[in-house]
């Protein structure tokens, strides 16, 4: 049975993005994985914290804080926002996904496999 449902790729970008692209001139690095293909890498430009679209993305940057990407084929809109609290001590290794809510808990999975919850104000588990 075929599925009309639409799939979207992952987006992975460069874990500083936020701090390269202050530099007068930049290049950030970009990967999209959508199921059953292989991943494409591109590079993504900046001058004077102007993005210059790549190959499948229209890209601006309205902060330093906030980088919006828009998939030219599926109008599809992944934003980025950079951290402004970095809690290290919460996983030895990689972070495999994150969410935050509202309320000021925050929840992660490591490369360990340890799933935490933790406190978004200062990082206490």
């Amino acid at each position: 049975m075929r599925s009309n449902s639409i799939s979207y790729p992952m987006i992975t970008i460069q874990s500083d993005w936020d701090q390269v692209i202050r530099r007068p001139v930049a290049n950030v690095w970009l990967t999209s994985k959508t199921i059953n293909e292989n991943s494409v890498h591109q590079t993504i430009q900046f001058n004077e914290s102007k993005a210059s679209d790549s190959q499948d993305f229209h890209i601006t940057c309205p902060s330093n804080y906030y980088l919006k990407l828009i998939n030219k084929s599926t109008k599809q809109l992944y934003g980025f926002i950079a951290p402004n609290h970095v809690f290290s001590s919460i996983h030895s290794k990689a972070v495999s996904s994150i969410d935050v809510t509202t309320g000021g808990l925050g929840v992660s999975v490591g490369a360990d496999s340890k799933l935490l919850v933790w406190s978004s104000a200062d990082g206490s588990i």
